[in-house]
């Protein structure tokens, strides 16, 4: 039977959640937070602006500030590291949307702002460059990754954990990929070399149910299934 350590940040309403076969108990605040120095590590490992992996692509968004600003995004911060798209709302990126023929790319749910008017970074950097733009630009050109849509079969065995540690908040859109520790996930990962899943990738689904991308809908489908099917976007 699974079971889960859920641990709680009350600051921000943030939990890490530990899949497991077994029974474990334990609860710890502030785990789900990645402290300033992991951060930097995160960055430091991923190549969060590189080359696009095979099925995912690179999309440029130019908006002209002249008579709105409002991008009509709301963004998810649950990782601490990036920025990923939860909502396409009314505003210039809707519009741009909808110039676009249908066979084109648009922006959507789980794609990732990788830069703005020419600038990377984390998500303060990110966040600052929006900030700058809205202020004082005439336009602002904004780059995102979208992500390739992955399924991972996991058997769950007794006695042996899933191995991953995933975050989110109450409000966050599907579940993060916080580490990947021995386990089932490790095992299918070796097994799977072109589909892995990584660290930030996004479950979105579970046994072909994505709940709107409520992430305790889907740990719960996670803990009561004995093969979960964890459908994730891959960056």
């Amino acid at each position: 039977m699974s079971s889960i350590v859920w641990n709680c940040c009350s600051t921000d309403d943030c939990s890490t959640d530990v899949i497991s076969t077994h029974d474990v108990a334990g609860e710890a605040d502030g785990a789900a937070k990645y402290s300033r120095c992991e951060v930097q590590q995160v960055l430091g490992r991923m190549d969060l602006n590189g080359a696009a992996t095979a099925g995912a692509g690179v999309i440029d968004v130019v908006l002209d500030f002249s008579s709105c600003n409002e991008l009509g995004l709301t963004f998810d911060l649950t990782d601490k590291v990036t920025i990923v798209v939860k909502e396409v709302l009314t505003g210039l990126v809707m519009a741009w949307n909808a110039s676009r023929d249908p066979a084109e790319p648009k922006v959507k749910a789980y794609d990732r702002l990788l830069e703005v008017n020419g600038k990377s970074g984390g998500q303060a950097e990110l966040i600052r460059a929006v900030q700058q733009a809205k202020e004082g630009a005439t336009r602002i050109q904004l780059r995102f990754r979208q992500p390739e849509e992955r399924s991972a079969l996991i058997k769950k065995v007794p006695g042996k954990e899933l191995g991953v540690i995933l975050n989110y908040a109450k409000s966050s859109l599907g579940l993060t990929v916080k580490d990947i520790e021995d386990g089932l996930v490790k095992e299918w990962n070796a097994a799977h070399e072109a589909e892995q899943m990584s660290i930030l990738d996004r479950v979105c689904a579970v046994n072909g149910a994505s709940e709107h991308g409520d992430p305790e809908k889907l740990i719960a489908l996670i803990k009561t299934s004995e093969a979960p099917v964890l459908s994730f976007m891959h960056y």
